[in-house]
């Protein structure tokens, strides 16, 4: 299914000129009601799968993303909205699903829970990136989780959840492709012989590629 977003309308009964921020926008009419069919559907589908639902808060420790993703990874340096608390704590709207999901499964005892640990997701998340045609700053997603083992049959069932998902909501011509970046006994070998290709060849790349 397509979510195509809403044309830009002019604004009526407005004598300030006050519009929403750079990359927000409002959801209305059909697109509104795709977005929750949509939603929908998927936690029909995850449910009928055994997953159970999770809401996590909008707005996390900013360490939870800088520990979990990666001080020098793109989201945290370029693309993370933060928020500066009046008692000096600094807070960042999520950009992503995965850390909030797993804060909350090691604090709220997830953990005791007969394993694995299976949760769905969905709403709005944030990230600062420059918008273009089609992409927004305010974003909505939806997830799976399966926390607590270690076999690749958990990959296996959620990619093929998610794929049944996108079919069932009217997607079409769906081509799966897989990557990986290996283990952490090959991936030290890997990263060698990434860097060693790409030292040869700095004065050709951008400054994001050099970092």
């Amino acid at each position: 299914m397509t979510i195509k977003p809403t044309p830009k309308v002019k604004k009526e009964g407005n004598s300030d000129g006050i519009q929403t921020a750079r990359g927000m926008r409002d959801i209305v009419g059909r697109e509104f009601f795709s977005y929750q069919g949509f939603f929908e559907k998927a936690a029909e589908i995850a449910l009928y799968y055994g997953f159970k639902p999770i809401e996590t808060p909008i707005l996390e420790n900013i360490a939870l993303f800088t520990g979990a993703i990666g001080e020098g990874t793109d989201i945290v340096e370029k693309e993370m909205f933060q928020v500066k608390t009046k008692g000096g704590d600094t807070l960042a709207m999520r950009p992503e699903g995965t850390a909030p999901i797993m804060r909350a499964y090691l604090e709220t005892g997830m953990k005791s829970w007969p394993q694995p640990a299976m949760l769905y997701y969905g709403g709005p998340f944030f990230r600062y990136e420059r918008p273009q045609r089609g992409r927004f700053r305010e974003f909505r997603q939806f997830g799976l989780e399966m926390l607590g083992t270690e076999k690749s049959i958990a990959d296996a069932m959620v990619i093929k959840i998610l794929m049944t998902i996108l079919a069932d909501v009217g997607v079409k011509n769906l081509i799966l492709e897989i990557n990986s970046i290996g283990d952490k006994e090959c991936r030290p070998a890997y990263r060698r012989a990434l860097v060693t290709y790409y030292k040869k060849r700095l004065s050709s790349i951008c400054t994001d590629c050099r970092e």
